[in-house]
């Protein structure tokens, strides 16, 4: 998906940082935010590096959102918004006529390219999901469940199997991880392969119809039960 490029209407601000004494744009307050969350980890990240960065007054950004754990979950809500809306353009996709199979690339493309126009999730999403306690499961809750209930009945569409089946399952944890990896390496794989971000979604592309058209997707024995796909 091309990130859109909206201008604004005549007398509207552009977006940059806010004057002295004007309450800081959420989205602009939330993109420093994940970014320095991303790079330093919660316990590393301050409000006050966040508020440097993003040229915003520490008071301004501790009175709109309370605290760092605050300014966190709005972070983390305004990505699952985001989604959800790349989401529903995937369920659009799907609902239209024709053969579910065939729309199943361009609808998984939403997804491929989305997470392109944010590189900060992918650091974010791995340092929060690997540590166990209250912030993980609220990323369980606000992105990863979302996640799976919105792209496991497409992987089951190309596989020919249930959306509830293990098999559906795993293919989504592979399609995060195809879209993931490519993100927290990108320096090494800007450095050997000379990789630019279309080529990058390419790739991931290319690897994944590959792996949905693989036999093995196809599990002769009998597909376990659903709730035995854990989901964390």
């Amino acid at each position: 998906m091309a990130v859109r490029n909206l201008e604004p209407s005549a007398g509207q601000r552009t977006r940059g940082r806010p004057r002295a004494g004007e309450a800081p744009d959420p989205q602009h307050a939330e993109h420093y935010a994940l970014r320095s969350f991303a790079a330093h980890g919660y316990d590393g990240a301050s409000m006050r590096d966040i508020a440097t960065a993003a040229g915003i007054d520490p008071a301004l950004l501790s009175r709109r959102y309370g605290s760092k754990m605050g300014l966190w979950r709005a972070t983390v809500n305004g990505v699952s918004e985001r989604l959800e809306r790349v989401y529903a353009e995937m369920r659009d996709i799907m609902d239209a006529p024709g053969p579910s199979a065939s729309k199943v690339p361009e609808a998984l493309r939403r997804f491929v390219e989305f997470n392109a126009t944010i590189p900060d999730l992918a650091c974010f999403f791995i340092d929060e999901i690997t540590r166990p306690g209250e912030r993980r499961e609220y990323i369980v809750c606000r992105i990863w469940l979302p996640y799976l209930e919105a792209t496991r009945p497409i992987i089951a569409a190309a596989g020919g199997y249930g959306s509830d089946s293990v098999a559906a399952g795993f293919s989504a944890f592979s399609l995060l991880g195809l879209v993931v990896l490519p993100q927290l390496m990108a320096p090494i794989l800007d450095d050997q392969c000379r990789s630019r971000p279309d080529d990058t979604t390419e790739q991931i592309m290319a690897s994944l119809m590959r792996q949905l058209h693989m036999p093995v997707a196809r599990c002769s024995a009998p597909d376990p039960s659903p709730t035995a796909f854990p989901t964390i």
